[in-house]
């Protein structure tokens, strides 16, 4: 005895003329499909959950007032966003004949800790994959607007290894630039991030040749490999503050600006 059941919401969407329009067309959609043989025999059930205890792939979700709020639309956007750029590294990674960045150091794949609290929490950011794209974009790819997707008008920093940086994603942009004028074959490595709320330590390695002015340094065609930490606060999907330390004095010494022990 063929038995097609829909289950919804009590009292949400469907008025009683609707559901019983549904049932009528459900039975004979099914009837159309296996013969009329089957009418007799077929039952249509229309089951209804009270508001509240229902839920999605066993997490108990709230009602309907939760479904049309800001805080679903979030997780909705947000696994969109995952999605998208995922897609875009596979994409990329098969033209370049290369890995998929999740397979390479560096890299840590999502663990089930993590993707159940982006899915619990609307508005949780997957920092590790926000900043790799963040140095693949700008600091790798020199896509300088990308700055200003990322970084709020109202960034400050302080303090980058005793550079100056203007205020908002114009200096940061403008920092980048002054880098890769110095260093055209600069690239960016990160190499680790541990994230405690809006903050994000970031571990991190940059490689270059000094082929360019850097700061009043005349190029000395000497490759560079220097090691920085950055804490970046990120509210709201945008870098609102940055704190950077950077082995400034070591990299001198690869360019020859300073004597290394024992030179």
């Amino acid at each position: 005895m063929p038995v097609i059941t829909i289950r919804f919401i009590k009292d949400v969407v469907a008025t009683p003329e609707q559901k019983r329009e549904l049932i009528i067309k459900m039975t004979d959609t099914f009837v159309s499909v296996l013969g009329d043989v089957v009418r007799p025999f077929t039952y249509c059930i229309i089951e209804e959950t009270p508001v509240g205890e229902w839920g999605i792939a066993g997490v108990p979700m709230p009602d309907l007032e939760y479904l049309i709020g800001d805080e679903h639309a979030q997780v909705i956007a947000k696994s969109n966003d995952i999605m998208r750029y995922n897609i875009n590294l596979m994409k990329e990674a098969q033209q370049k004949g290369e890995q998929h960045p999740e397979a390479k150091p560096g890299f840590k794949p999502h663990n089930d800790a993590e993707a159940d609290a982006m899915w619990r929490v609307g508005a949780t950011i997957d920092h590790e994959s926000y900043f790799f794209e963040w140095f693949e974009e700008l600091w790798n790819k020199k896509n300088y607007d990308f700055a200003f997707k990322r970084v709020s008008p109202n960034f400050t920093a302080h303090g980058a290894g005793g550079q100056e940086i203007k205020q908002g994603p114009d200096g940061v942009s403008s920092m980048v630039r002054e880098w890769h004028k110095a260093f055209p074959d600069a690239h960016m490595t990160m190499d680790e991030v541990i994230t405690e709320g809006e903050l994000s330590t970031i571990r991190m390695t940059f490689t270059g040749t000094h082929t360019g002015e850097f700061y009043g340094i005349k190029p000395s065609g000497k490759k560079i490999k220097v090691t920085s930490i950055g804490i970046d606060r990120v509210v709201d999907g945008m870098i609102t503050e940055g704190w950077g330390e950077l082995d400034m004095f070591g990299m001198m010494q690869q360019m020859g600006v300073i004597p290394s022990p024992g030179s």
